[in-house]
């Protein structure tokens, strides 16, 4: 458990000192998200048990 807490803080401070050291430079803008509308699925009929047994596996 030690180990792991020591290898977390060490990754920690490595990803902090790369942020600290990255360029001032202001990073590229991300580009627009596109937003895909679902189509929007039918609403699903309650479930009929006699539907769950016929759509069983058999276990013949």
């Amino acid at each position: 458990m030690t180990q792991w807490l020591g290898y977390l803080g060490a990754v920690g401070l490595i990803m902090v000192g790369a942020g600290l050291n990255a360029p001032a430079e202001p990073a590229e803008p991300a580009p627009e998200p596109v937003v895909v509308a679902a189509p929007v699925a039918p609403p699903t009929p309650a479930m009929d048990p006699s539907a769950a047994q016929n759509n069983a596996p058999s276990g013949g």
